[in-house]
């Protein structure tokens, strides 16, 4: 998978635990709707798992592996490069 689907998948992983998770905030005792937010939950962090093995951290709580610190080596998101 390309770096931007991949990136796309995270991203929509991530909205739907988020929506779950604020469903489940007002219907706390919705199993079917736990179950889905568990579900998107365990997508999310395997979508980032995979991202991050493959592209480096998201967020300064990612995987760094051992060649630490080095994203800026990158092109910024504003940079033709990155696009």
């Amino acid at each position: 998978m390309d770096k931007q689907k991949l990136l796309d998948c995270v991203r929509a992983a991530h909205f739907a635990m988020l929506e779950a998770g604020l469903y489940l905030d007002t219907h706390p005792y919705d199993s079917e709707a736990l179950k889905k937010f568990e579900v998107y939950r365990l997508k999310y962090k395997e979508f980032v798992k995979q991202f991050e093995e493959q592209y480096g951290p998201l967020t300064l709580c990612g995987d760094f592996g051992s060649d630490g610190f080095d994203w800026i080596n990158d092109p910024w998101p504003w940079e033709k490069e990155a696009n």
